[in-house]
């Protein structure tokens, strides 16, 4: 549930601040009334490592991240947000067609368990929100204005019901 994935969060969080003592400032922000909806297990903790792996471009720096999960009319969302390095446009485009590919290979009803997989967090990521939400969840990454990383997902409540874009 989300109560688990944000407590195990929390948990993490608190490691890799004393970790990175004084560089790492963390905002949990989740709605209480969401807690009981379904995550697959282990969805924000890569998210949270992958800000910390990507974001740091400086010794010294002090890297800000955010994670909200919060209502929406029809569902809810999560979002993640760090003031680090960003992501490169090729990168974004990699990740997308990665994407794609792990999409064709479900609707062909091919074995994902064994495909060789780029991006391995996001992409294991993206498949198991796929099979658990079917075709009603968007995942969007790309970078913030005032720099660093942005990921938004959004999640329907009717699970297979597609998203307006």
């Amino acid at each position: 549930t989300v109560k688990d994935e944000v407590g195990h969060l929390e948990n993490y969080s608190n490691l890799m601040k004393k970790r990175y003592e004084g560089q790492l400032q963390v905002t949990i922000d989740a709605d209480p009334a969401l807690y009981q909806k379904e995550l697959p297990k282990f969805t924000l903790q890569p998210l949270f490592e992958n800000s910390i792996k990507y974001g740091f471009y400086e010794a010294d720096q002090l890297l800000l991240i955010e994670v909200h999960i919060k209502p929406l009319p029809g569902g809810w969302y999560i979002l993640i947000e760090d003031s680090g390095s960003g992501i490169t446009p090729d990168k974004v485009r990699e990740i997308y067609r990665q994407f794609s590919h792990c999409d064709k290979r479900l609707k062909a009803n091919d074995e994902v368990i064994n495909m060789k997989i780029g991006n391995l967090s996001l992409s294991n990521l993206y498949i198991r929100m796929r099979i658990l939400y079917g075709e009603g969840f968007s995942f969007q990454i790309g970078n913030r204005p005032q720099g660093g990383c942005r990921i938004y997902i959004e999640i329907p409540d009717s699970p297979n019901e597609k998203k307006e874009s």
